[in-house]
């Protein structure tokens, strides 16, 4: 634990290094932390090599951080999100793993620690399972592409998914790709498959066909996702999409050129 240095307008600090306070020792050998989120005394933190240790700290005595509790299972997360007001409820996403660590796919996880001691994993949601297969979500490491709203007694996950499908032998391309959002409900008042999925938006483009021998210069706008009076606008690749929550049907739709990037001599 560092303390940020004490901070005098009127002087110019010179020597401005953080003051070392405590530390706690987490994890086995060669695990590197993933994700931490920090509530006033309380910190969360997830470390992963093989599996995924979830710890919750007691900062309360910065000298002297305390281990309160800890949960280890497969996979990890990369970012977690408080959904109640005490912070005892945490949505998160990052990746699903099997016993050896051979990473599977983007997962969505919830984690009950109401009882410090004991935290529990609540529920989870792996996109897809297949080895040969990659999917993830840039809110793994960008907060601002990350959406949780309430709706009542209801939550909603928004967030921008990729799954790349795998090659065979022959260099054909073996299974779908999707590039846009995914919607998830997050009922709490259920006792199995809390998270569900509910809805996609498409925002695939066109492949680029890597043999051509053109310029590749991809230019894309961040994944970003806004609700509006019962509309959601999402921005991914090169489309922006406006789209009905209740009906789901798409209201419109922006498709900016992709010409106009860096193979572009003349911009």
């Amino acid at each position: 634990i560092m303390e940020l240095p004490p901070q005098d307008d009127s002087v110019i600090q010179l020597d401005n290094k953080l003051i070392r306070r405590g530390s706690v020792q987490l994890g086995k050998k060669d695990e590197s932390i993933t994700a931490v989120r920090f509530f006033d005394n309380i910190s969360y933190v997830v470390t992963f090599e093989r599996t995924d240790p979830f710890y919750v700290l007691d900062l309360t005595n910065p000298m002297s951080p305390v281990v309160l509790g800890e949960l280890e299972i497969p996979g990890f997360s990369q970012f977690m999100h408080p959904i109640k007001d005490d912070n005892s409820i945490l949505i998160t996403v990052g990746q699903d793993a099997d016993e050896n660590g051979q990473i599977l796919g983007f997962q969505i996880s919830l984690f009950d620690s109401v009882n410090r001691t004991s935290p529990k994993l609540m529920d989870r949601f792996v996109i897809e399972n297949d080895e040969n297969q990659w999917s993830g979500s840039s809110a793994s490491w960008d907060e601002r592409a990350f959406r949780y709203l309430q709706v009542g007694d209801l939550g909603r996950l928004i967030v921008p998914v990729s799954v790349y499908p795998t090659w065979d032998e022959s260099g054909n391309r073996v299974g779908e790709e999707f590039q846009g959002f995914m919607f998830f409900g997050v009922d709490l008042a259920k006792a199995e498959n809390i998270i569900t999925k509910e809805m996609e938006i498409d925002h695939t483009s066109q492949p680029y066909d890597y043999t051509s021998g053109e310029c590749y210069c991809y230019s894309q706008l961040p994944e970003r996702s806004m609700v509006f009076a019962g509309d959601v606008m999402t921005m991914k690749n090169q489309k922006v999409i406006s789209t009905d929550l209740v009906n789901r049907n798409r209201e419109w739709n922006i498709t900016l050129d992709d010409s106009l990037n860096c193979c572009n001599e003349d911009l």
